[in-house]
């Protein structure tokens, strides 16, 4: 009678002893469900100036001390992009490419490098904390840069002017980046598209532009 009561015991002992791994088994396939729900659901802050991540929405960017200009970003790897973007083909339209092959010879002539499509906040920078006036360079850019070869120091700035430029939003966008330039002495060419372009006047200007007209 002993013997059987204590082999039940045994079994019984058994039993609670599976019963209690599978529960501890479980309880910690739960929590690591639980830490992948939250993982992937989490955001992650990024100030839209400089890039850097942020760790409060509500205080200024410790890098570049913008106030307010952040924005939350996911960190959820399997975003399809394709629904937000689309990929640009080319960079310069025809009439652009156009221009740049002869500002290339040129630039190559006067040992000058061409940049082109320059973001305006590459070529000059708003006072810190003055956000009103980097909102209205952000999202501008200029045609084409030359800079010198051996320290990138800007020596022209070119703008194409299409038929585009014609149209009331384009005017006040060059009167302003005229006006920008002219009062900090940054030089400005512009160059109206044509169907020709006569390298030999577009190499006059941009010699006039850069060593004459300072």
């Amino acid at each position: 009678m002993n013997e059987k009561y204590i082999s039940l015991l045994i079994f019984l002992a058994i039993i609670i002893t599976i019963y209690i791994i599978k529960l501890k088994k479980d309880i910690s396939n739960n929590k690591i469900k639980k830490y992948k729900e939250e993982t992937s659901e989490k955001k992650q802050l990024y100030c839209i100036y400089c890039g850097k991540k942020i760790n409060d929405d509500t205080i200024p960017c410790y890098w570049c001390g913008k106030k307010q200009i952040i924005e939350k970003k996911t960190t959820i790897k399997n975003i399809n992009y394709k629904e937000h973007y689309t990929p640009r083909e080319y960079i310069l339209t025809k009439s652009e490419l156009e221009i740049y092959k002869i500002l290339t010879e040129i630039a190559n002539e006067l040992n000058l490098t061409l940049l082109s499509q320059v973001s305006l906040y590459s070529i000059l920078r708003s006072k810190k904390g003055n956000d009103k006036y980097f909102n209205k360079i952000k999202s501008k850019s200029i045609d084409f840069v030359l800079i010198d070869k051996m320290n990138s120091k800007i020596k022209l700035c070119i703008e194409l002017d299409d038929k585009t430029h014609e149209q009331k939003e384009r005017i006040e966008r060059d009167n302003f980046v005229n006006q920008l330039f002219k009062d900090l002495k940054i030089q400005l060419l512009r160059i109206k598209v044509n169907n020709y372009y006569n390298k030999i006047d577009i190499e006059n200007q941009i010699m006039k532009a850069i060593y004459v007209e300072k």
